[in-house]
């Protein structure tokens, strides 16, 4: 009988080991579980149309990092797709690559039903601080406050704010990526499952809702910025912007930085190399940038361009100097 007993305990002890929420410092919580199923397609979107990552089977572990939205009924059972990482390790979350796998195929502690937000708090911008929300999190038999900073391109009647694993606050309960909120209804949509704060001050989406924006980086411009469609989920454009993003509705201005690096490490056309050699010709260094390289600082040529976003051709606008760190 002992024996017996020592034999469960120990399934119950794996079982345990294999099944578990796993906090993170400074980031959100995660679900560790095993797959309950052989050759179980990972999908690049939570639909069945979408093609497939690969393959999981029975007892392979996955790393649950969040939730679509909507509940669906796949192969009998009504459920979810969950996002999964798709590497081995719970801590890592650098350059880490997501899929999707329905919640009939993992297991998990029960039903999962995902988290719904509702606006609780508009905080006013101030001189000292920019404009948050208070978004109660309804997450089934607990509610959590969650601090969220919404961002808006001019003239647009909407806010956009980003969700996922990167926050301290979020659980692999809430549905994932990025969301719109209408000041005048209070509403919040889910547009896309792509975004993150991680390293980025926002994402917007353009007056059409076709494409996301997805700024990169934490310093000063230029800085990052990749251009995707929101229905298929793909990275249509990768540039820079300098300052705030410079959008009418049809174009954006965007960058590349003519410095020597990049014509070293070939990140310039021969075309954009002549482009800065002629600028460079044409507007020598003043006696005050001159004076800032002596101080340890970098003057470098910004290549312009104007993007339009129908054809995603980019028309040259001009060259000019910036001073960099």
């Amino acid at each position: 009988m002992k024996k017996v007993l020592s034999v469960i305990i120990c399934v119950l002890n794996l079982a345990i080991a294999f099944t578990q929420e796993i906090s993170r410092e400074g980031l959100g919580t995660i679900y560790k579980t095993v797959v309950n199923d052989s050759r179980v397609n990972i999908r690049a979107l939570p639909t069945t149309k979408s093609e497939s990552l690969g393959f999981k089977n029975k007892g392979d572990v996955v790393y649950i990092t969040g939730c679509s939205v909507n509940k669906e009924n796949i192969d009998n059972y009504d459920g979810y797709w969950l996002r999964v990482s798709l590497t081995d390790r719970a801590e890592e979350y650098w350059n880490v690559k997501n899929g999707w796998i329905f919640s009939k195929y993992l297991d998990t502690d029960g039903a999962v039903e995902v988290s719904t937000f509702t606006v609780e708090k508009i905080n006013p911008s101030t001189e000292q601080r920019i404009m948050s929300l208070d978004i109660c999190a309804n997450r089934g038999t607990s509610k959590k406050i969650i601090r969220v900073y919404p961002s808006k391109l001019p003239n647009q009647d909407f806010y956009t704010f980003t969700w996922s694993d990167d926050e301290k606050e979020f659980t692999y309960k809430d549905p994932v990526g990025t969301f719109i909120w209408y000041p005048s209804t209070n509403e919040i949509k889910h547009i896309s499952y792509l975004g993150s704060s991680c390293e980025s001050a926002w994402c917007l989406v353009t007056n059409d809702m076709k494409y996301l924006f997805q700024d990169y980086g934490t310093g000063p411009g230029p800085r990052g910025l990749g251009i995707f469609d929101i229905e298929s989920e793909k990275l249509v454009y990768s540039a820079m912007y300098d300052d705030s993003l410079d959008y009418d509705g049809s174009n954006i201005t965007i960058y590349k930085v003519g410095s020597d690096w990049a014509i070293s490490q070939n990140r310039l056309t021969a075309e954009e190399i002549e482009y800065v050699s002629n600028f460079k010709n044409k507007n020598p260094l003043s006696a005050q940038q001159e004076e800032y390289i002596r101080q340890g600082l970098d003057v470098k040529v910004l290549i312009e361009y104007r993007l339009n976003l129908e054809t995603l051709k980019a028309t040259y606008r001009g060259c000019r100097y910036i001073l960099t760190q």
